[in-house]
């Protein structure tokens, strides 16, 4: 059974949230001024001790939104360090997830001397094990990694008190829901628990309705999961005038930075090589990449050396790059869900941004569940035209 709570307008400031004047100050320094309609519903409540449903788009302020009261609770209940046996364990899909989260666990939690560490792929598991040996507070683990541990007794889960499911939906698209199902088992009865997701697929919620007491349940609206900020378009076109059009928008000038998904590698090489030859900055991101091309080809994009980022959706799953301009759908995707995880990388926090599907006849029943799924008709324009 679940209290249902509705979101209410953000308060002027991070003050009237409960928060503590260390964390408000953290807040301040990182040039937060107001909070997000997620971090107004879900602070409060996991102040309170209690579980949390959320329904929440990557962008939305959500890692704050549970960072912040779990790292108040932590400095308000002091507690010794054993090696490896942390306090609040988070689980997400991807290493880059991984990252960020600790990334700002990291910079909120610094002025309490919180230490967080990181349970993943691409760093050796001893490297991993001798980080947490002096002790930790904080572990963000990927499921695949984290039962590695588990099995080596490498880490101890007994006094964990809060455990966040943080991008839930995706884990299940990784083929992680048996791995969390025997995490969950693992971990003290009476703890609190956290669920994130930005659909909320059946076996997610009956995940849930197993692991979770009494939530308070947290969804925002289809419009608010993709907000208003995001101009959200649609272009006809034939399949073989996609690449040209890419290129076209590229050199329009109007965006800076974009993000071209497509469904396979092949596709995303293909087109990230067509674009280089068109004199563009643009490279791919998909699943055979070595890590140390994958980071590289992330900060390129971050940093704005690189204009175009051609990826698949499991290698774009868990990325966090702000002030992305356009999301460009090549390839129209498979269900609705992964538009909304698509299109979510533009339009982040309160910035505009702007998405634009280039639809060929094939493409036209997934546009009519979409649409179906979103409750409004995509605007349609000319993608020759400047894009408004």
């Amino acid at each position: 059974m679940s209290d249902a709570l509705s979101p209410t307008p953000a308060p002027i400031d991070f003050a009237s949230l409960g928060l503590s004047p260390d964390l408000l100050g953290a807040v301040a320094k990182a040039g937060h001024r107001r909070p997000t309609a997620i971090q107004v519903e879900t602070i409060p409540a996991v102040l309170s001790g209690r579980d949390v449903e959320a329904i929440a788009r990557t962008g939305s302020g959500k890692t704050a939104a549970y960072v912040l009261p779990l790292l108040q609770r932590l400095a308000d209940n002091p507690a010794d360090r054993p090696p490896a046996t942390p306090r609040v364990l988070v689980l997400v899909p991807t290493r880059e997830l991984a990252g960020q989260t600790a990334e700002v666990f990291r910079q909120f939690g610094r002025p309490a001397g919180l230490r967080t560490r990181l349970a993943i792929g691409g760093i050796t598991r001893e490297r991993q094990i001798e980080s947490m040996e002096d002790g930790l507070d904080v572990l963000i683990a990927t499921p695949g990694r984290l039962m590695d541990l588990l099995s080596a007794s490498a880490v101890h889960l007994h006094a964990v008190a809060a455990v966040v499911l943080d991008e839930a939906d995706r884990m299940l698209d990784e083929g992680f829901l048996d791995a969390m199902a025997e995490i969950l088992p693992a971990l003290p009865k009476h703890r609190q628990m956290l669920l994130f997701s930005a659909t909320m697929p059946p076996a997610i919620a009956e995940l849930a309705g197993r692991c979770m007491h009494r939530p308070v349940r947290i969804a925002l609206s289809t419009e608010e999961a993709t907000p208003r900020q995001i101009r959200q378009r649609i272009a006809f076109t034939e399949a073989s005038a996609k690449p040209g059009i890419v290129g076209d928008i590229a050199r329009s000038g109007q965006f800076s930075r974009i993000m071209v998904f497509v469904r396979t590698r092949l596709t995303a090489d293909k087109l990230a090589s067509t674009l280089r030859q068109g004199n563009l900055k643009a490279d791919a991101l998909h699943g055979d990449l070595v890590q140390t091309k994958r980071e590289r080809i992330l900060t390129n994009f971050r940093v704005g050396t690189l204009q175009i980022l051609v990826a698949t959706d499991v290698a774009a799953r868990g990325i966090d790059i702000a002030d992305v301009d356009l999301v460009i759908n090549l390839d129209m995707p498979e269900t609705p869900q992964s538009y909304i995880h698509r299109i979510g990388r533009t339009g982040r926090g309160t910035k505009r941004g702007t998405a634009i599907t280039l639809c060929a006849i094939d493409d036209r029943k997934m546009l009519r569940e979409i649409e179906k799924h979103l409750g409004l008709r995509l605007r349609v324009v000319d993608p020759t035209a400047p894009i408004r």
